[in-house]
């Protein structure tokens, strides 16, 4: 699509990262590319690079988007229920349910590594996925400091359980079901953490 001549440079970006959201969401992350999102946005590679230093630029902006939506689509499962038993299986089945919904999306953030500082406000976003689960867990008996490292264990494990989903390898294990693993992970795993308080 032609762009018009006289755009910002913030209109530029948000054209860009609307273009690289469309090509990874339609095509998957190997079609994303300079010259794929300029061509989308009708302008030259060394514009788009006046915008985003570089590819890497670029593709951790999208990120923060995709993170930003996750954070959206989790937030009501964070706060809805007042049993922490309620709102971690509410957390797990949303996020399933947005890694099957943004495949592409959500296996960019998780698969690109970064060559080089990954920004202060891109690390913030990360750190408030975790205060979801923390705030989901804030009900039980638990020191910060022991709560934030049972959120990371337990998200770290869900996440394991969606990118096995996700890549067809659960059957290999002999589950086909992501919902009943989470189900038991989620289950035994705050079953441990507050028997014997």
């Amino acid at each position: 699509m032609a762009r018009p001549q006289k755009q910002s440079r913030d209109e530029l970006r948000q054209l860009a990262l609307k273009a690289a959201e469309h090509i990874v969401a339609s095509d998957g992350i190997g079609a994303l590319n300079a010259r794929r999102v300029a061509g989308e946005i009708g302008c030259a590679v060394g514009t788009l690079y006046l915008v985003f230093t570089n590819m890497e630029g670029l593709i951790l902006a999208l990120n923060g988007r995709t993170l930003t939506d996750l954070h959206q689509a989790l937030l009501p499962a964070a706060t809805d229920k007042t049993q922490p038993l309620m709102r971690m299986h509410d957390l797990a089945a949303a996020y399933l349910a947005f890694a099957r919904a943004h495949p592409h999306r959500w296996a960019l953030v998780f698969e690109y590594r970064a060559t080089g500082p990954v920004p202060a406000s891109y690390q913030q976003q990360v750190a408030d996925l975790f205060v979801l689960v923390e705030t989901a867990m804030s009900p039980l008996r638990l020191g910060p400091d022991e709560r934030a490292r049972a959120a990371r264990t337990l998200w770290c494990s869900v996440h394991g359980i969606c990118v096995l989903a996700m890549t067809d390898k659960l059957k290999l294990a002999g589950e086909p079901t992501p919902e009943l693993l989470l189900r038991s992970l989620v289950d035994h795993y705050l079953g441990g953490l507050t028997s014997g308080r």
